[in-house]
């Protein structure tokens, strides 16, 4: 008796996710970008208030576009005004010279300081020293840009140094 309410249960459980997945039945904040891969996926979204909106920074996976280049994880950027309709405005791009970036980036967190904002994340290019670090702004919101500043080898130091401000 108690594997069959088990299993109704699991079956409930079951048919209520499905039907909560479906387009219609989505919460009205549910947001998922589909640039890179043509599926709704956000990951690790974090969320600040700037010049008088809203800006979501989330991860975005890998692909291979029509031609084989191979591109790793990244960070896109989306604005809305209420928290709830999202408008995605780009990417945070890799800077070409920084070799630390070349296998993607990812698990961004951003941070107000004044009229600018600091943008942290994680790369992918040598797992065993992943470091943090904090780049400039993506130009496609017009917000000043820096050079990207790695900050953090956990296995050379074992400590993690905060990098300078740009003012």
């Amino acid at each position: 008796m108690n594997k069959i309410i088990f299993i109704l249960i699991i079956t409930l459980f079951s048919l209520v996710s499905i039907w909560a997945q479906q387009p219609g039945n989505l919460p009205a904040m549910y947001y998922g970008d589909t640039v890179r891969t043509g599926v709704q996926f956000s990951k690790d979204p974090h969320v600040i208030w700037f010049q008088g909106q809203y800006l979501m920074y989330y991860s975005v996976p890998g692909f291979t576009d029509k031609v084989d280049n191979q591109y790793g994880w990244g960070v896109a950027v989306a604005k809305s005004t209420d928290l709830i309709r999202w408008e995605r405005v780009g990417e945070v791009n890799a800077d070409p010279a920084a070799t630390y970036e070349s296998k993607g980036f990812a698990v961004p967190c951003a941070l107000v300081v004044g009229d600018t904002v600091h943008l942290f994340y994680q790369t992918y290019e040598n797992a065993a020293t992943m470091p943090f670090v904090m780049p400039g702004q993506p130009t496609e919101l017009h917000l000043p840009e820096t050079k990207p500043t790695p900050f953090s080898n956990p296995v050379a130091t074992g400590t993690v140094a905060v990098p300078s401000m740009p003012k």
